[in-house]
């Protein structure tokens, strides 16, 4: 079992898996979905999290049309 000494270092290796599994299917993840993968409301997230939602529009379709954020 993996440790993790924060949620940061957490987030970071499930991103990395993420990543690394989309890009072994040839689906590489935009920038974006990439930084999406830190979203929360209540645990630590990128300092440019804001930003980055208002990006991705996710109140409909990410760019890549793969896939949309739950409300």
């Amino acid at each position: 079992m993996t440790s993790f000494h924060s949620i940061e270092e957490a987030k970071d290796f499930l991103a990395n898996r993420i990543a690394a599994e989309a890009a072994r299917e040839n689906v590489p993840l935009s920038e974006v979905e990439r930084k999406m993968l830190y979203w929360s409301e209540t645990d630590w997230t990128l300092p440019e999290m804001m930003r980055v939602v208002t990006e991705c529009d996710c109140d409909s379709v990410l760019p890549c049309g793969r896939f949309a954020m739950k409300g």
